[in-house]
């Protein structure tokens, strides 16, 4: 008598970030931004609406563009790490794979060393994760099913601090960051002359070339 078929999930393996590592990597960004804050700096600037408070009104920018600009203040959760899973231009399923697993590692890391936002293809908003792990067991399920896509909140992409920008793709131009924040490529397709400043599931972390990204 043959018995029912059984389905089995299997959840992508989560390989050990040490501390130290993503110290070298967000901490010193998020450390840099925190006192920049202290100090009293603008993330950004965008035109003032009309009920916008005179408290929030640049007065240096708006004498010398002419137009009346105010203080754009970034939202509490900007300021953590984001870890972007890109599906575009996917250079095969093991690459796939791989990039998965590594985002896996990552967002797990953050989240026990202080929090950090999560952005699967094709969703447009980030899943949030910290400490506690409560989303954790959804998002772990959620990344065993995923798959490529081309859809990118490019929104909460410009906005965040800091973005570990996590891709399966073989052509290092499909990378370019549009953000002002720091940005790290985790990829299986190391880019040549960059410096690898760790590697996690099979994936180079590299510090991602601004200048590139500006001309893109």
């Amino acid at each position: 008598m043959l018995s029912k078929p059984t389905r089995v999930l299997v959840l992508p393996r989560v390989e050990r970030v040490r501390r130290a590592d993503l110290d070298r990597l967000v901490g010193r960004v998020s450390a840099r931004r925190a006192l920049t804050a202290a100090a009293g700096e603008l993330d950004d600037l965008r035109r003032a609406d009309s009920y916008a408070s005179v408290g929030r009104i640049h007065w240096l920018t708006t004498a010398r563009t002419g137009t009346l600009m105010e203080r754009r203040l970034r939202p509490e959760s900007d300021s953590r790490p984001l870890v972007l899973l890109d599906g575009r231009d996917c250079a095969g399923a093991d690459a796939f794979d791989a990039a998965v697993r590594a985002t896996a590692s990552i967002a797990l890391a953050l989240a026990r060393s202080g929090g950090c936002t999560l952005l699967l293809p094709p969703e447009r908003r980030p899943h949030r994760l910290d400490r506690a792990l409560a989303s954790w067991p959804r998002i772990h399920t959620r990344l065993a099913l995923i798959e490529p896509s081309d859809a990118l909140a490019w929104d909460t992409i410009r906005v965040a601090s800091v973005v570990l920008w996590v891709s399966a793709s073989a052509d290092p131009n499909a990378l370019a960051h549009p953000g002002g924040g720091a940005c790290f490529i985790v990829s299986p397709f190391p880019r040549a002359r960059a410096e690898v400043l760790l590697t996690v599931a099979g994936c180079a972390v590299q510090r991602s070339d601004q200048r590139s990204a500006a001309a893109a």
